[in-house]
């Protein structure tokens, strides 16, 4: 009797020992789970701020485009009222020398 009340009593002590092992494994597993979600939410925020960012830098291009053309009207409209400017200043001189002032 008594080998055998000896074999329960370290079976009992067995099985507490693998109790407490497998509480302590649950609790690393669920703390690891959860950062694991607080991981794969931080990773899902930070692909919508990506995506957001890439969506800004497109619209950011396409307004520099316009610019880049607006300005480019610009300067053609400068460069012809400029030649306009000229010629009519050569207008006015070769006027200005046909006509005959009396001294």
């Amino acid at each position: 009797m008594d080998e055998h009340r000896r074999l329960l009593c370290s079976e009992i002590e067995h099985l507490r020992h693998y109790k407490q092992w497998k509480d302590k494994w649950n609790n690393s597993w669920s703390r690891l789970s959860k950062e694991k979600d607080q991981l794969l939410k931080e990773r899902d925020a930070a692909l919508q701020e990506a995506h957001m960012w890439r969506t800004e830098l497109g619209k950011a291009r396409e307004q520099a485009v316009v610019q880049e053309a607006t300005i480019a009207r610009a300067d053609e409209k400068l460069r012809a009222s400029e030649a306009d400017a000229w010629v009519y200043c050569l207008h006015i001189a070769i006027c200005y020398s046909a006509v005959v002032v009396p001294d």
